[in-house]
């Protein structure tokens, strides 16, 4: 009702009778990737005909609506925010500045979050940008087996996964002998204190080193053995948390947005992590405080 679409796309028939009863004289053609029961254009059909040179718009400008993003509704009903092209392109190139040391041939993302959420959105734009391999994991069940297969290189993910994980990695500590525990505990306590940019004794440089091969490679194997960045955004992360994860092995950076910024404001940089914070902003991203401080 709000946004009057002329064209709608589903992927099954459950998808579609959830909204068969909502279909109005605006709505021209649906599309489907699967049959259904239904006057549909499956999506084959769509991608094997020859791109018509007229439907390409030409005079799109950045400041221009490219999509609406519906919020949850969490107060009163879900509204429908307006994004434009440059401000997702702006996001897409704030976030190429800051993952560019990792492009590869062979440079890997593992995608898991909704894709209708903004976060998750603008992702797959820079996925596209930086010309990566994607996983998609089809349910939190099956993400642990599907980081084995992917081996990412990058994960993007909201603060709860994370802390669910590091809950898994305490609760699993306990089975393990204390020599084990104290490895663990150790690589976190001298992994803080790198973090915090606090100078180690020989000895502890020493241990350090030792950690690196013993607990910090084994942790990073059970993520595929390539990841080099989980990035955390959505909600606040725990800051213990954040700080175990990397003094871990496990590079967690920190951001900052919301839905009307398309929705990246700030991040923290993979070479200057400081997890209390949600990094420097964005290139091109105006911030203002309030007399109270807040955003």
């Amino acid at each position: 009702n709000d946004c009057k679409p002329s064209l709608i796309v589903v992927s099954n028939q459950d998808q579609f009778d959830k909204i068969k009863k909502f279909i109005n004289s605006d709505v021209k053609k649906i599309i489907s990737f699967e049959k259904i029961n239904s006057e549909s254009l499956l999506i084959q059909e769509i991608l094997d005909e020859e791109i018509n040179e007229k439907i390409v718009n030409k005079d799109l400008k950045r400041n221009m609506p490219a999509c609406i993003i519906y919020t949850s509704g969490t107060s009163g009903n879900p509204k429908g925010v307006v994004l434009s092209h440059g401000g997702i392109l702006s996001n897409c190139e704030g976030a190429y500045e800051l993952l560019e040391s990792l492009k590869g041939p062979d440079l890997t993302f593992l995608t898991w979050l909704p894709l209708s959420h903004s976060y998750e959105h603008v992702v797959q734009f820079v996925q596209i940008m930086m010309e990566a391999k994607v996983f998609y994991n089809r349910s939190i069940e099956t993400l642990l087996p599907t980081i084995k297969i992917a081996r990412p290189n990058i994960m993007t993910a909201v603060p709860r996964f994370y802390n669910n994980l590091f809950a898994k990695m305490q609760i699993n500590l306990r089975n393990q002998s204390q020599f084990k525990q104290n490895l663990f505990n150790q690589t976190i306590k001298l992994g803080t204190k790198k973090l915090h940019h606090q100078s180690l004794t020989f000895k502890e440089k020493l241990l350090d080193f030792v950690l690196d091969k013993l607990v910090r490679k084994k942790v990073k194997n059970n993520f595929g053995g390539r990841l080099e960045a989980f990035v955390s955004g959505g909600g606040p992360l725990d800051s213990k948390v954040g700080e175990s994860l990397n003094a871990l092995g496990l590079k967690t950076l920190q951001g900052y947005g919301l839905t009307e910024t398309s929705p990246v404001v700030s991040c923290n940089p993979l070479h200057k992590i400081k997890v209390d914070t949600v990094g420097p902003i964005f290139p091109g991203v105006e911030v203002k405080l309030s007399e109270d401080g807040e955003i």
